[in-house]
């Protein structure tokens, strides 16, 4: 079974560094756990630490791991109206763009007897979840006529570099500081938190300062991967193997690099394109689609070269890796985004922890 290995330490280090990060520039900070929020001795992790707030995308992993949580989560991925009572229930706050869904919340909080926090989501370009800017001071009047004394909209947020890889810039940034005042400004309502998400912000932020009104950042995929999205690179001051992906190598073979006979698509309905590169060593390996996405891991081994994956085996080309490999071997990888969400959801990948902070 392939092993996805989690350093609770290099973790730490990463988590400290965007804690202290925000810090300097008087920011909370929402770490987001996407696909980690099953994994207890992260969640755990990131809870000592002194995070603001957990960032949680699934409301199935809130109900079940809420013992868990010191505090409600926010859900960082927008409710459905039907939703609006587990919300309430499991989570403090919540990302939301309708209407009809913050009515919905606004009903259950009252059942609730509790309180629910909701920040508006702004569109600002990378045309995911928002508001248009030019509804926002409308959207936001309606919220407030609806007078629940059981909902707090406590201010407004947006998103970069997830759906369109729209990176951040002055322009888009500024927007949603403009928008927090004219909303102060015409309706007299605070907006307390003007949260920003997407750990392309780091990047943006060596060289350029928020306005002043942004206090809040979102941030995953950089604490877990040491990775910035949209740009494509690591960040030098984090770690990029606090997650690693372990598969066994199952066969060793010198074969043709091209396919013998007709060729069809693949198991995935795809028609593969080859190369002839002649005889190649190649190796094949546990780990297919019903383990994590194949094709967008890392390995670790220098001159690896992957050619293609099925629901239960990939295969590489380990022709030119000074490592010389045998069945039954291990072959590490590192993680994109996609791989390790589906890896850690995976229930044919067993997971492992590692370091101090195991033993906690």
């Amino acid at each position: 079974m392939p092993n996805l290995i989690v350093d609770l330490d290099k973790l730490e280090h990463n988590i400290q560094f965007i804690k202290a990060f925000c810090a300097a520039n008087q920011l909370e900070w929402v770490g987001v756990v996407k696909g980690c929020e099953s994994s207890v001795p992260v969640i755990e992790l990131f809870q000592r630490s002194g995070v603001t707030s957990l960032g949680i995308a699934s409301l199935v992993t809130a109900r079940e791991q809420q013992r868990h949580f010191r505090e409600k989560p926010m859900l960082v991925a927008i409710p459905s109206a039907l939703e609006a009572q587990a919300v309430v229930t499991s989570c403090g706050s919540s990302l939301n763009s309708e209407l009809e869904t913050i009515k919905a919340l606004a009903e259950a909080a009252e059942r609730e007897g509790v309180t629910h926090e909701v920040l508006l989501m702004i569109e600002v370009g990378d045309l995911r979840e928002g508001v248009m800017p030019e509804d926002a001071v409308r959207t936001v009047r309606k919220i407030l006529e609806l007078g629940s004394k059981h909902l707090e909209l406590s201010g407004i947020g947006a998103n970069l570099a997830c759906c369109s890889g729209v990176l951040p810039s002055s322009e888009n940034v500024s927007l949603l500081n403009g928008l927090a005042e004219e909303i102060e400004k015409s309706l007299g309502h605070p907006m307390k938190k003007v949260s920003i998400g997407g750990s392309v912000m780091l990047d943006w932020m060596e060289t350029h300062s928020l306005p002043p009104r942004l206090n809040q950042l979102r941030i995953g995929e950089a604490i877990l991967l040491g990775t910035i999205p949209g740009v494509e690179k690591k960040h030098k001051e984090l770690l990029d193997s606090a997650f690693l992906l372990s598969g066994t190598v199952l066969e060793i073979k010198t074969k043709p690099s091209v396919p013998m006979g007709e060729v069809g698509t693949d198991a995935f309905g795809v028609k593969p394109q080859f190369e002839d590169k002649g005889l190649r060593k190649r190796a094949l390996v546990n780990l297919g689609a019903i383990h994590t996405a194949p094709r967008s891991l890392q390995p670790v081994p220098s001159n690896v070269r992957f050619i293609n994956s099925n629901s239960n085996y990939s295969v590489y080309d380990v022709t030119d890796c000074p490592q010389e490999f045998r069945p039954g071997d291990t072959m590490e990888f590192r993680l994109s985004y996609s791989s390790l969400i589906q890896g850690l959801l995976s229930p044919y990948v067993k997971k492992s922890y590692r370091g101090a902070s195991a033993s906690l």
